[in-house]
């Protein structure tokens, strides 16, 4: 037995819209709060599905050093097979938070992220209100 298309249309909504306003106020509060400072990629991680994300090291205006990947990071199948050797090392504008050194981003990557951020928002939004009509009786989903 199938569960019912609009429980799923209001979980899949739910989660859509949950990940996009926590990535729109992480990206909103980096921009308009954050601080801009240089680090240094000093290497690159790759995860289990072969993208690599950057690992920053950077030192925070109260002289803490930071070295991790950036809290949210876009990339595409052309980072799989890329050679990024010759970034190491190379300078980057990031915009990381004071209160959590740890959560920052690329500079050249905000807008991006925001983008995708209201995406996500808007996406969820869109799919929960399809369930919440379909409860309501307006519009019938069922598959069979």
């Amino acid at each position: 037995m199938f569960v019912k298309p609009v429980v799923c249309l209001l979980i899949l909504g739910f989660i859509f819209s949950f990940i996009g306003v926590h990535y729109l106020s992480v990206v909103t509060n980096l921009k308009n709060f954050g601080l801009t400072i240089n680090g240094k990629i000093s290497k690159y991680s790759r995860d289990g599905k072969g993208y690599q994300t950057p690992v920053i090291k950077y030192t925070t205006f109260d002289g803490k050093i930071i070295e991790n990947e950036p809290y949210i990071f876009s990339t595409s199948d052309l980072n799989k097979i890329t050679n990024f050797k010759n970034q190491i090392d190379k300078t980057i504008v990031i915009r990381y938070n004071s209160q959590n050194p740890d959560e920052f981003l690329l500079q050249k990557q905000v807008i991006f992220t925001k983008v995708i951020s209201y995406f996500f928002t808007i996406f969820g939004i869109v799919i929960t209100t399809v369930g919440i009509v379909d409860i309501f009786g307006f519009i019938n989903i069922n598959f069979k």
